[in-house]
C-alpha cells in the first residue's frame, strides 16, 4: 500500500518537468527529424524574439492621470498575447514558434499573470514595477517604469502623460531579451454613480502610442553556438550572438473603473508588424 502511494505521488513528475511552453533556441535547427539551415533558423528566431519582446514590454495599463503625491496602487491581472502567425507556411515550412516551442506544439496564446505596483510622487510623477510569469514555462518578466504628466486635472483639457520603462526576460538559459518602452497617453477621468447626491465612482478612458526598442542575444553553449552562428564568424572566428530586433511602433487604448479604493481595468495594445495583446486586472488604489 505504501509503495502504491509513493508511485501515485511520483507519477505526475514527468509531465510537470516538461514545461511545454519553454522556448528552446537550440532546438530550432531541427524539425521532425530533419535539419533546418542556420540562416533560416536565425531569421525565425528574430521573428520569435520580436513577438516575445512585444508581449513582455510594459503595457500602458493605467490612466493618463498619475496617482498624485500620496497615491498608491496594487493590482493583479493577466496579459494575453495572440500569436496570430501560422506555425507553418503554405508550403509546409515551419515558422519560428513551431521550431522554438518545446515538443514543437506551440500555443495560440501567450498568457502572463502579472502583479503591478505603482506609487505617485510630487510634480505629477509616478513610478511602477511589474513581475510576470509566462504561464506554462520556467520564464518570467521583471519590469519598471517612470511616468510624468505635464498636463493633468485642467478640465476641459485632457490629461497627457509620458512613460519610459524597461522590461527584462528572465529564466531562459539560451536567450536574453530586453525591451525599452517610450509611450504617451491621452485621457480623462469622469465621475459617475450617486449615493444620495455623492458621486464616488470614476471612469478613466485613455488612448495613445509609442515605440518599443528591443535588444536580444542568444546565450548558447559552444556546440549550439557553432551550429547556429558559425557562418557569421569573423576572420578571428569570433561570433556575435546579437539579434537585430530594432524598433516596433505600438498603439494602445484602455479604461479603468474605480469605486472607492477598488479598481478594474482593461487595456489593449497592438504593434502592426507583430502581435496584439490584451490586459485585464483588478486591484486597490489608496
Amino acid at each position: 500500500m505504501r509503495m502504491l502511494a509513493i508511485a501515485a505521488l511520483l507519477a505526475p513528475a514527468p509531465a510537470l518537468a516538461a514545461w511545454p511552453d519553454d522556448l528552446v533556441v537550440s532546438g530550432m535547427l531541427e524539425h521532425s527529424g530533419g535539419t533546418v539551415t542556420p540562416e533560416y533558423a536565425r531569421e525565425q528566431l528574430t521573428a520569435v524574439a520580436t513577438d516575445l519582446g512585444v508581449a513582455i514590454a510594459n503595457k500602458p495599463i493605467t490612466p493618463a492621470r498619475t496617482l498624485g503625491t500620496a497615491g498608491f496602487d496594487l493590482s493583479a491581472g493577466v496579459t494575453v498575447s495572440l500569436l496570430t502567425k501560422p506555425v507553418e507556411t503554405e508550403d509546409g515550412t515551419p515558422t519560428g514558434w513551431l521550431l522554438a516551442s518545446q515538443g514543437e506544439d506551440p500555443n495560440a496564446l501567450m498568457v502572463l499573470p502579472t502583479m503591478t505596483l505603482r506609487k505617485g510622487l510630487p510634480a505629477s510623477i509616478e513610478v511602477g514595477a511589474r513581475a510576470s510569469w509566462l504561464a506554462g514555462s520556467r520564464q518570467g518578466v521583471l519590469s519598471g517604469y517612470v511616468r510624468a504628466a505635464p498636463i493633468e486635472g485642467f478640465k476641459p483639457l485632457p490629461d497627457v502623460s509620458f512613460q519610459v520603462g524597461y522590461s527584462g526576460y528572465v529564466g531562459n538559459p539560451e536567450l536574453e531579451l530586453g525591451v525599452m518602452d517610450v509611450t504617451g497617453s491621452l485621457g480623462g477621468t469622469f465621475a459617475f454613480g450617486s449615493f444620495p447626491g455623492i458621486r464616488q465612482a470614476q471612469w478613466s478612458p485613455w488612448i495613445g502610442g509609442g515605440i518599443l526598442v528591443m535588444h536580444g542575444r542568444t546565450t548558447l553553449d559552444d556546440i549550439d553556438r557553432t551550429a547556429l552562428w558559425a557562418d557569421t564568424a569573423d576572420e578571428d572566428g569570433l561570433v556575435v550572438e546579437s539579434l537585430e530586433l530594432g524598433l516596433q511602433p505600438q498603439v494602445h487604448a484602455g479604461f479603468q473603473v474605480t469605486n472607492s479604493t477598488v479598481l478594474f481595468r482593461i487595456a489593449g495594445a497592438w504593434s502592426p508588424s507583430s502581435i496584439p495583446t490584451l490586459h485585464a486586472g483588478m486591484g486597490f488604489m489608496f
